[in-house]
């Protein structure tokens, strides 16, 4: 490329890591006299699973790689602050308060919170959770348990193992999309690249997409059939279509081979009550309607992806047992063209599946009424309640922000104000590290190598993504940091003894730690070096693992949703009636805007336009409360308020408002409650419930 006086240009390849996507890029950086800077981000053209495409996000990486907030040396809280340090004395005062915290109260005492980017970091994943073994805690937080603990209940009552289906949206006829706006979010259990071309793909060779969901969103746009059904009562359709099936549908020889014969029996009467014209009044949608959608879902297989509009809800564990239920009795489930497993790449899950039951490890000692379900973690509404009891008093934060997404986020606050050691390994400043006793710069993408795990794939996948630029500053990557800490505590490198010893005076870098966790995978690591695209490895078809490779048959009808969700065709989240002249309460489900990957945000820059929390709300609503776009309103609950800016649209169903997560001002989080928890899977309600919307004079007035 070309140069000017003084500097060049050169074009690097890598993979951004922004999200599970994984998308190949080719990076623009331009050196000189003061370093490396990156100027530019596209896709790359040759890359076979992403083919040039990137997102805003991708594309707004040279504004977060330069933004002048950007963490770039070690902070330590001295007196009412954070001032700078070495890494040696913020490392050795960690080390120091570890060892006496373990020393007066147990491995117990220190915790761990994982946010949404932690496994886009697999070498600082591994480190830490070394670390995290050897101090002998099983104080582990994820956002996993405020995002989509359903994904992890249901598997585990119906199969016996935590392993979710992804759609398989290359081959299938109806690809169903419950809660989720892929053309924004990619997806969620299956995270895909250049979506919007995928679905007229689909399209193009015949396929059907349908979509539910209370808002005409970027997705239903495209959509053969939307129900704009009411919040929370995307169970209720489903269980239509599942009645049907059962009728007149089934796929008999799967469920011979597959499921428990009496929890088919069990489930064709649970769900018998569910007719169209039932699931039509429920659901607050028009019979033929529900008509058309149970004659779509049950002529085949299909494809079924649920989002967080759905698995953040009250009704989660409903919705994501009818669609495993509709993907059983339709044949589609662990089939091509239905809905596949993804036997995994690092560790390959045919040898070994997922432990079954997340939940039979010791409760929260603080709130015994919350379960542990997710990969056997501690539910994050239970952090807060820890914290107070004294159980708590460390916490690692790695690439998170509670102290915004938690429920009731004004309590986690004071509770992180707490501990005794607050550390955060992060990129930007957060609500979470104005807090902190210890904050760690953390190398973002474009200043670390590491591996694409796939992990969010419908087949197994591993790329190694080259680093372009040095860190800036003093950034590292994560798995530096722990490994310093893990020596400063005396304890082996990930933590285990053999591991340790073979690193044993070897210079440890990106490459050699992203070789040592791929012992064991399905190519080994020269293979991955040698793949400039990465590997996608198709050695096992659907059906790998259905019936052959589970302890048992599928139970089709749990008893712990029989038996506990007795008020299953009743509208979890209803608003409430109006009281004189007052309108009635409105129910609130969350969205995601196209700047922001949960509490990642994309910063504006030349390329990106920046995005808005406006709370979306139909034209009759906003006419009941004298709203108008760009107008303030408060938004209630029994918990707390926050201060909104109105749009008003169609697009919304009527009686519903849309206001996207992990906002600092437009914060939801003050609406919700850590007690409000579903008792299964210790969900946190943060969609689908009942708020109220009154006018404001002015946001300048707030």
């Amino acid at each position: 490329m070309g140069t000017d006086e003084g500097t060049s240009t050169a074009r690097r390849r890598t993979a951004c890591r922004i999200c599970a996507v994984g998308c190949g890029t080719i990076v623009d950086v331009m050196s000189g006299a003061t370093g490396d800077r990156v100027i530019r981000v596209a896709g790359d053209p040759d890359d076979p699973v992403s083919q040039g495409y990137t997102c805003s996000k991708g594309r707004a990486g040279p504004e977060f790689h330069h933004h002048a907030d950007r963490l770039d040396r070690p902070l330590v809280r001295t007196g009412g602050g954070l001032v700078a340090a070495t890494w040696d004395a913020a490392l050795d005062d960690i080390a120091a308060r570890v060892r006496a915290i373990l020393a007066g109260h147990g491995g117990r005492a220190v915790a761990s919170y994982l946010g949404t980017g932690g496994p886009l970091d697999p070498s600082g994943f591994a480190m830490a959770e070394g670390f995290f073994r050897s101090i002998g805690t099983d104080q582990k937080y994820s956002a996993l348990s405020i995002d989509c603990p359903s994904k992890f209940l249901i598997p585990q009552l119906v199969s016996g193992v935590q392993l979710a289906f992804q759609p398989d949206i290359d081959h299938t006829d109806v690809l169903l999309a419950v809660g989720v706006n892929t053309v924004v979010s990619h997806g969620h259990g299956l995270m895909t690249p250049n979506p919007l071309v995928r679905l007229r793909q689909l399209r193009a060779r015949g396929g059907r997409l349908i979509v539910l969901d209370p808002r005409r969103t970027e997705t239903a746009a495209h959509a053969d059939l939307h129900l704009q059904l009411r919040p929370g009562t995307d169970h209720v359709v489903l269980a239509a279509a599942v009645r049907e099936a059962l009728r007149g549908g089934v796929d008999t020889q799967f469920l011979e081979d597959c499921a428990d014969p009496s929890s088919v029996e069990r489930l064709r009467a649970f769900v018998e009550p569910f007719d169209a014209e039932h699931a039509a009044a429920v659901a607050g949608l028009d019979a033929t309607e529900v008509r058309r959608f149970v004659e779509l879902t049950t002529r085949g297989r299909l494809g079924i992806e649920t989002g967080t509009g759905v698995s953040m809800s009250a009704s989660a564990n409903l919705t994501e047992w009818m669609a495993w239920a509709l993907a059983a009795v339709t044949g589609s489930l662990d089939r091509a063209g239905g809905c596949t497993f993804n036997p995994g790449f690092l560790r390959p899950l045919e040898d070994a599946l997922p432990g079954g039951r997340g939940d039979l490890g010791p409760r929260p000692a603080s709130r015994p009424d919350l379960p542990r379900v997710v990969n056997g973690e501690m539910p994050c509404a239970a952090l807060a309640d820890e914290i107070e009891a004294g159980e708590v008093r460390a916490l690692f934060v790695r690439v998170g922000n509670p102290a915004s997404t938690f429920p009731d986020n004004r309590r986690v606050r004071a509770a992180l104000e707490l501990l005794d050691l607050l550390v955060v390994i992060d990129a930007r400043p957060t609500e979470t590290t104005e807090l902190a006793t210890h904050v760690l710069p953390m190398a973002d993408h474009f200043e670390r190598s590491d591996l694409l795990t796939g992990y969010l794939q419908a087949k197994p996948f591993m790329r190694w993504a080259p680093a372009v630029v040095d860190p800036v500053g003093e950034r590292r990557s994560q798995w530096w940091m722990f490994a310093e800490l893990t020596r400063r505590c005396g304890f082996p490198l990930f933590g285990n003894e053999r591991r340790d010893r073979v690193l044993a005076g070897a210079t440890l870098d990106d490459a050699l730690i992203a070789e040592t966790i791929t012992h064991g995978a399905r190519h080994g690591w020269e293979e991955i070096l040698a793949a400039p695209y990465g590997i996608v490895d198709e050695s096992l078809a659907p059906g790998w693992l259905l019936p052959g490779r589970l302890g048992r048959p599928l139970d089709l009808a749990p008893v712990e949703l029989t038996g506990s969700m007795v008020p299953f065709g009743r509208r979890p989240g209803a608003p409430g009636g109006s009281t004189g002249d007052e309108p009635p309460a409105l129910v609130l489900v969350n969205r995601r805007t196209a700047s922001r990957y949960n509490s990642l945000d994309a910063v504006a820059g030349r390329r990106v336009r920046p995005a808005r929390p406006t709370l979306l709300m139909h034209p009759d609503d906003a006419t009941d409360r004298r709203l108008t776009t760009g107008e303030a309103a408060t938004v209630s609950t029994a918990s707390g308020s926050c201060v909104v800016e109105v749009e008003v649209t169609d697009a919304i169903r009527r009686g519903v408002v849309s206001l996207p997560h992990a906002w600092p001002d437009a914060d939801v989080n003050r609406l919700t409650s850590g007690r409000r928890v579903d008792p299964l899977s210790a969900m946190p309600e943060f969609s689908g419930f009942a708020v109220t919307v009154e006018r404001r004079p002015s946001l300048a007035q707030t």
